[in-house]
């Protein structure tokens, strides 16, 4: 990816993505503190649907991200990999010559 590129990429979304994490830190520990008192049942309904909220606006951005610019998730966002993608990817590689085939 050119410096460019990811320059662009964190231009755009890095100060949206800073925001909402923050965010959504703040909301849940506010209803985390409401959580230990004796909060009213439709305080803790808003709260988590706030909460819930914040959450699907984050992988919104988090999808547009990936949209945008795929090497810059690849960095910011991995993927996770299964334990058989693993093994293959090191049974492949010229990394862990050491490994035994069966593991």
């Amino acid at each position: 990816m050119c410096p460019y590129a990811v320059s662009r990429v964190l231009t755009f979304f890095a100060p949206t993505e800073t925001f909402l994490t923050n965010l959504l830190n703040d909301k849940i520990q506010r209803r985390v503190k409401l959580l230990n008192g004796n909060p009213a049942p439709e305080k803790v309904a808003e709260a988590t649907k706030e909460i819930e909220k914040l959450i699907s606006e984050y992988h919104e951005l988090s999808s547009q991200i990936r949209a945008k610019s795929p090497q810059y998730a690849a960095l910011t966002q991995p993927q996770r990999l299964s334990l058989s993608e693993i093994q293959q990817q090191l049974h492949s590689s010229k990394a862990a010559p050491h490994l035994p085939k069966h593991l």
